[in-house]
């Protein structure tokens, strides 16, 4: 809410609508409105609380209701090509206009079913949707109103919010497949921030895309058959410049020669350079235009790149230190340009600075304005800062200067300082001022104004169309250049302002480049000059205009036609022009390119001329850019013997001396993968071919030039063309075999013969030998002996290798088998080893520790093995292979064994007792040791076994012991007995007495 003499008052509405506004002033007015939310559009309170677009002012009240419109939407359907799904596109829909709409415009996609939804428009408007694939499968464009989508802008068709029934059928793309190739040996850094566009159909561009580091790169998304105009270009830091286009067919393919860019690396040093001075270093051409700049960091280095190999640079510091031009490494910069040290693409320059000075005072009247500081012989501009208000410091380079106020507002006439305070003085009438480094020049008062005006009306013949501008320029040293103003339109009334005392060129300029000169005027004084009336005094009508014709490349003559005047001019002049800039010395009609147009494109200024007749210029383009000049043509030669095994040699002549050659070979026209250097040796594969070399010449900024030489078909001779090489080292028990052997020609037979120390081994003459313990330490090879009807047989003989022993590996380990227990037999199985052929030998371990006499596969466990880890080493070995162990073992310790324990009951001799006749035995273990305890009925009775015993002893149990009773025997090993034989007790029952 805004009060319309109160201010701005804000409140958030609650979830159920409600608001309120606090402190308002009863008697006031105010306008209700409310921001954009999620669900609605902002709007202004209208009649019964609906939405408005504008505000309309009511009193305080209770009760009112708003009623904001809802967002719009627009939607449709999306109809792929039949072979075309949804998995391999990704649509997006776009929509611009309908209505203001903040932030962002709001995007759609595309559903399984192929419909789609933007939501979040203004409702009630109008706009415009566009689709396009990422992918660049389908090709986009603008809605049109009927079922296909344009990619030019101005054919798009504009629908209304809330229309749902947009119907689009898509169609494939085309792409256009490119090549960037460097007209130098710049590095791959080149190709970095480089890209490639398009432009075709309505001059609508197609979407950059970046070039790889191996110059190719693809246009997507274009219209099949449409014509494009094909570029590359990328950020001024980048090293690659931009070159003639090409125009192309989609589908189709293009390769772009362009010339490659380096850089010149700076480093600065001197008093003006400190950790809080941070300045730049620019480089430029020859013809004054700045092609490059190096920020400096804090250690005084920086690399200026984009700039052209082969041009030479003159470079000019500016920023943290005073301003001045490179005179040679070493040497502190000088504020003359004529006096500069130019510096080559790739070179390295070293820069002294002196700090900068200060200058101060009051500007009058008080503004916004440029200093600039001229050389006081030249009248070349060295540098400049800007001032604001009326008392002003401002930094300044060190040195004498004539001190130019330079507006950059045209109202404002440029004035040069003078020590006597008068305003507008002349370049020659200055006062010079001169600076020391880090000192300060106070009280210099900068008078300006804005002084003449030049005004009147422009009435012109109906030939001359939409004129658009008066325009006055000065020749005197500190002109800011040109000063204009604009013709009115219907009534052509014009004005132009910010003139200083001096004498100015008079034109006009038109829409189409043409400009109509009048005499000069000279400004004498801060008076205006008005009712001056433009056409009323004859001028010359340019009723032909010029051509150009000619071709646009280096050495080829371009001539301009002067066309045709009326009346009939008296003489012309010329003015070539470089990307605008004006080319020294180039004032004929007729113009030879030079390299140093190359990438640029070429135009010329008629200007005709005759006696009492205001003179008219017209400027012609040639419609191509200066492209790179091919390298002169050349020849490339072939010598060596055209036969297997020779090596054939290319040279080159008539080529540049500091061309870069490259080389590509090929076989019956077939490019041969892996040779790009001027030699090429012949092999079996090239017999009877025809061997071809093509060698180019590339230069920098020039196209490649090639040529080509073929030989007669390649002569067969048999001959091994490597050297014959054993696959392997040799291994006792491995196999040794030849690689592939690299004959001229397949022989009608090979024969081996493999050697021992230089001796033939009986019976080794196959293809294959596996080394046995006889050779270990011997050196072996093998002479192989190839034939073939009609030649002379072909001996040759392999390298000698030493044979080293042989390596046994085990494949499967081996496993004990068996129960760790005191008296059990336990088994270890052999594995399995390569070779096979091994001999196995065994020693039992007992916790790691050899047990005596243990030595076969299997192991009857020992008392003394309870407790203990019981594992085996099993060695393999075998004669010229040495041995290999490996042991195994239980997971667990051996236990003790479980005695078995019997008894017998008999009568004593008296028969009044009963006897129990016990033995006991243990599986492993022969002389029992430990004492027997008979139990009946809580009575006991109880003697020793001793190993003298055999394990059989006898009791005569408790008295009125009778059959039938239990009677409980319990056996406690000591001894050795004990270390192996668990303690055990069992229950028999007294039968047969």
């Amino acid at each position: 809410m805004s009060g319309v003499n109160s201010g701005f008052r804000a409140a958030m509405w609650t979830t159920n609508g409600a608001f309120s506004f606090s402190g308002l002033d009863p008697d006031d007015l105010y306008a209700v409105g409310w921001e954009t939310a999620d669900d609605v559009p902002s709007g202004w309170l209208g009649q019964d609380g609906s939405s408005s677009p504008n505000s309309r002012a009511v009193p305080p009240m209770s009760g009112l209701i708003l009623r904001p419109t809802e967002w719009a939407s627009v939607g449709g359907r999306i109809q792929l090509p039949p072979e075309v799904s949804l998995d391999e596109v990704e649509l997006v829909v776009d929509v611009e206009g309908f209505g203001k709409h903040e932030g962002a415009y709001p995007r759609g996609s595309v559903r399984a079913d192929g419909t789609f939804l933007v939501s979040g428009i203004e409702p009630g408007s109008t706009g415009y949707i566009k689709i396009d694939d990422r992918r660049d499968r389908l090709r986009g464009g603008w809605y049109t109103g009927s079922v296909t989508l344009s990619p030019v802008e101005r054919s798009r068709s504009a629908i209304a919010a809330g229309d749902q029934d947009v119907l689009v059928v898509l169609e494939e793309a085309a792409t256009i497949e490119g090549t960037v190739v460097l007209g130098d040996q710049s590095p791959a850094e080149s190709f970095d921030s480089l890209k490639a566009k398009a432009h075709g159909i309505g001059d609508e561009f197609v979407e950059a895309v970046p070039v790889g580091r191996d110059g190719r790169f693809v246009l997507g998304g274009l219209v099949p058959s449409e014509s494009y105009t094909v570029r590359v270009g990328g950020t001024t830091s980048q090293l690659v410049s931009v070159e003639s286009p090409a125009r192309v067919t989609a589908p189709g393919a293009v390769t772009l020669t362009t010339a490659g860019r380096t850089w010149i690396t700076v480093r600065v040093s001197g008093p003006g350079v400190s950790a809080q001075s941070v300045g730049s270093v620019r480089a430029f051409d020859e013809a004054g235009v700045e092609r490059g700049y190096a920020s400096v960091d804090r250690t005084g280095t920086g690399r200026i790149n984009g700039l052209q190999a082969g041009r030479q640079y003159r470079l000019q510091t500016s920023g943290g230190w005073s301003s001045g031009w490179y005179v040679g490494d070493g040497a502190v910069v000088q504020q003359r340009r004529a006096n500069a040290v130019s510096v080559a693409a790739g070179g390295h320059a070293e820069l002294v600075v002196v700090p900068q000075a200060t200058l101060s005072g009051r500007l009058a009247p008080s503004r916004w304005t440029m200093v600039e500081y001229l050389d006081p012989e030249t009248g070349e501009l060295v540098d400049y800062g800007y001032v604001e208000g009326s008392d002003y410091t401002v930094d300044a380079p060190a040195g004498t200067y004539k001190i130019l106020v330079d507006d950059t507002d045209e109202s404002y006439a440029p004035s040069f300082y003078s020590e006597d305070g008068r305003s507008f003085v002349s370049f020659d009438e200055a006062s010079e001022v001169t600076f020391e480094p880090q000192s300060t020049v106070e009280g210099v008062l900068l008078r300006g104004g804005r002084c003449a005006s030049y005004s009147g009306r422009v009435e012109l013949d109906d030939r001359f169309v939409e004129p658009e501008q008066v325009k006055l320029w000065s020749d005197a040293p500190g002109s800011i250049g040109e000063h204009t103003g604009w013709i009115g339109d219907p009534d052509p009334r014009f004005t132009v302002r910010g003139l200083a005392p001096g004498t100015y060129h008079v034109a006009i300029v038109y829409t189409d480049r043409v400009e109509r000169q009048f005499p000069d005027v000279v400004i004498d004084g801060c008076t205006a000059t008005t009712g001056v009336v433009l056409g009323d005094d004859p001028g010359l009508v340019q009723v032909e205009k010029p051509t150009l014709t000619g071709e646009s490349r280096v050495g080829s003559e371009l001539s301009v036609s002067t066309g045709s005047t009326a009346p009939a001019a008296e003489s012309f002049d010329f003015e070539w022009r470089r990307s605008e800039a004006r080319i020294p010395g180039a004032d004929g009609p007729t113009y030879v390119p030079t390299m140093d147009d190359v990438g640029h494109p070429l135009s010329v200024v008629v200007t005709a001329r005759r006696s009492g007749y205001r003179s008219v210029s017209y400027e012609v383009d040639h419609e191509d850019w200066v492209p790179a000049p091919e390298v002169r043509p050349g020849q490339v030669t072939v010598d060596g013997q055209v036969r297997v095994g020779g090596t054939l040699r290319a040279g080159v002549q008539g080529w540049p001396q500091d061309a870069v050659i490259s080389y590509r070979w090929a076989r019956d026209g077939w490019t041969i993968v892996g040779h790009d250097g001027p030699l090429y040796p012949l092999g079996a594969d090239d017999v009877n071919a025809r061997i071809s070399v093509t060698a180019t010449a590339q230069l920098p900024r020039h196209v490649p030039a090639s040529a080509a030489v073929t030989t007669a078909p390649v002569e067969l001779d048999f001959l091994l063309l490597e050297a014959p090489r054993l696959t392997t080292g040799a291994v006792v028990g491995t196999r040794l075999s030849v690689d592939e052997l690299a004959w001229s020609a397949a022989p009608d037979a090979t024969r081996f013969q493999w050697l021992r120390d230089g001796r033939a081994i009986t019976g080794a003459t196959a293809a294959q030998y596996t080394p046995v313990a006889a050779d270990q330490g011997t050196r072996i090879s093998v002479r192989i002996t190839g034939k073939l009807t009609g030649f002379a047989d072909v001996v040759a003989t392999t390298s000698a290798v030493q044979v080293k022993r042989g390596v046994i590996t085990e494949r499967t380990r081996p496993t004990v088998s068996g129960t760790a227990r005191v008296g059990e037999t336990v088994r270890v199985t052999t594995g399995s080893w390569s070779p096979s052929s091994v001999t196995l030998s065994y020693r039992w371990l007992r916790d790691g520790v050899a047990i005596s006499g243990a030595s076969g596969p299997a192991y009857r466990l020992r008392v003394l093995d309870a407790h203990a880890r019981v594992s085996v080493r099993v060695t393999a070995s075998r004669p010229g292979f040495g041995s290999v162990s490996d042991v195994v073992a239980f997971n667990a310790r051996v236990g003790k064994v479980r005695p078995d324990i019997g008894a017998t009951f008999v009568r004593s001799d008296d028969r009044s007792r009963i006897t129990a006749r016990v033995t006991v035995a243990a599986s492993g273990v022969s002389a029992l040791t430990g004492r027997i305890r008979a139990t009946v009925d809580s009575r006991s009775v109880w003697t020793t076994l001793r190993a003298s015993a055999k394990g059989k002893v006898t009791l005569l149990l408790p008295a009125r012991v009778k059959s039938g009773d239990i009677v409980h025997i319990e056996f406690t090993p000591t001894g050795d007995t004990s270390v192996g034989v668990m303690k055990r007790t069992v229950t028999r029952t007294v039968r047969g007495v």
